[in-house]
């Protein structure tokens, strides 16, 4: 190993320790069923509130972020703005409007199940994120945003009721049209995203990376030439699977994407074993919770996504309240059974 890689390697071990402790933590300390949905609306609220700081920093273009001061701790680097098209690109807390837009497309599920299922809420506080939510990723111009909120809304679509399929279908033409109104080079922004992808330069450097990656590949194909160890200098892949090809190999990758099938898998069993007045909430929250994930392993194809904490602190985090809301099913059915 290259002595400069020593300590990234540490910190990305570091890193994945403390997000498969906050995996392990959610999946057994979540003792009941109300705590999950408490949970649940928690995220969805925390959603709406990172939307609303990510939508002032697109219509006031200020960096709200370089106003917080914390005391004993010193900025060592200013957040600043991103911008493409002349607009701004929010990233509101998030390191980059990549990450930000993965948040946001993660969150969006779980908002709407809350919107639809927690009826003993004041309905302007259920929708008012999903709102939120849906405004700052039509704005985003990120193409990554788009196709991973597009993902986790697919998940839920089988899951829905007709009625709730129609209403979303509306919802979604009505605020379609709205940011046309309020923002109309955003039409053409959004277009421009996906017409051109030969000669979109975003797009190229990731197809162009593939080469490379297998040069690597093809000397350590099982395991990977060391978790952490790929640095930027060698290469930005803007895919985490190309980086995990790289850095864990074949047998690493595997394992990566088995932790979310094997979430969705259990999903789909809590979907179909569930009886009772609560089933079809249920079947919505393991639906919604699908989503998420989804959008989250889908993001990992569009950034180097576990150089982003937030992004992959939600998504063990979900993995590991979809593994709560799995045990709490089984332990039901066995309460049932006996």
């Amino acid at each position: 190993i290259n002595g400069d890689e020593v300590s990234p390697a540490d910190v990305s071990i570091l890193a994945l320790l403390s997000w498969t402790g906050t995996l392990l933590i959610a999946a057994d300390a979540i003792g009941t069923r109300s705590r999950i949905d408490t949970f649940v609306w928690r995220i969805a609220i925390a959603g709406g509130l990172l939307a609303l700081v990510g939508l002032a920093q697109f219509f006031t273009v200020t960096s709200y972020t370089d106003l917080i001061t914390i005391p004993g701790l010193k900025e060592v680097s200013s957040s600043g703005l991103y911008f493409r098209n002349g607009l701004v690109r929010p990233n509101a807390t998030a390191t980059h409007p990549i990450e930000y837009g993965a948040l946001m497309a993660m969150m969006l599920p779980l908002a709407v199940h809350v919107a639809v299922h927690h009826t003993a809420r004041r309905l302007f506080i259920r929708w008012a994120p999903v709102a939120a939510i849906v405004a700052v990723i039509a704005i985003s111009g990120s193409r990554s945003a788009y196709l991973c909120a597009l993902a986790g809304i697919l998940v839920c679509v089988f899951a829905w009721t007709p009625r709730l399929r129609r209403w979303v279908f509306a919802i979604s033409v009505v605020g379609i049209g709205l940011v046309i109104v309020l923002v109309p080079r955003m039409a053409r922004i959004i277009i421009g995203l996906f017409d051109d992808p030969k000669n979109d330069p975003s797009i190229t450097s990731r197809t162009d990376s593939f080469d490379l990656a297998w040069l690597f590949i093809r000397d350590y194909p099982l395991f990977g030439r060391g978790f952490g160890t790929f640095l930027p200098k060698y290469r930005i892949f803007d895919n985490q699977y190309l980086v995990q090809l790289v850095s864990v190999g074949v047998l690493g990758t595997v394992a990566l994407v088995a932790l979310g099938l094997v979430a969705i898998a259990e999903m789909r069993r809590v979907a179909r074993a569930v009886e009772g007045a609560e089933a079809i909430r249920t079947r919505d929250l393991a639906a919604a919770l699908s989503g998420a994930i989804v959008a989250g392993f889908v993001s990992m194809a569009f950034f180097d996504a576990f150089a982003f904490p937030m992004t992959m602190g939600l998504l063990f985090l979900l993995l590991g309240v979809a593994g709560a809301l799995a045990r709490l099913s089984r332990d039901s059915a066995q309460s049932w059974r006996g």
